[in-house]
């Protein structure tokens, strides 16, 4: 099965995100046996089969919690015990798999960060990251297929 990124976005919005550690709980429908369920393509899929899609770039033959709670949705959390180890695929999705933000929050960073409106320990705060990586965000070292202007400003930078 094929996502597109329209699916992947309106897939992550279900998911509460966390560190990479933690379980991700699905916030939708769930099935009786608590997993949840996605609609996709005129189908039902279960959730965590759609996380792991969206992280490795292929639909899984099957897929199994390491964590044993059904409604986690974090990729590191979920394997395919028939398939060989995979790397993630960050290029095919609009949001890294490790990620916590989408291409429109990584812009609307560098957009505030550009205008002066937030430093980046600023924007680490509101957006839950750290600032160092905000400030390779900012200055495109890191997701800048996502768009939003570079900026180059040296450290000690003020927000208006």
């Amino acid at each position: 099965m094929a996502l597109t990124q329209r699916d992947a976005e309106r897939f992550w919005r279900k998911v509460q995100r966390g560190n990479l550690d933690e379980c991700w709980p699905w916030k939708a429908s769930r099935t009786n046996a608590g997993y949840g369920q996605f609609g996709v393509q005129g189908k039902v899929v279960g959730a965590h089969r759609v996380a792991y899609c969206l992280h490795y770039g292929v639909w899984p033959d099957a897929a199994r919690h390491t964590c044993n709670n059904p409604v986690c949705c974090n990729p590191r959390h979920i394997i395919d015990p028939t398939a060989p180890r995979r790397a993630p695929i960050s290029h095919l999705q609009p949001m890294h798999s490790q990620s916590r933000h989408n291409d429109a929050e990584i812009r609307q960073m560098r957009e505030l960060y550009a205008r002066g409106k937030a430093t980046q320990a600023q924007l680490a705060q509101q957006y839950g990251a750290t600032q160092p990586w905000i400030g390779q965000v900012v200055r495109g070292e890191c997701r800048k297929k996502a768009g939003g202007p570079i900026t180059a400003f040296g450290r000690g930078r003020r927000a208006a």
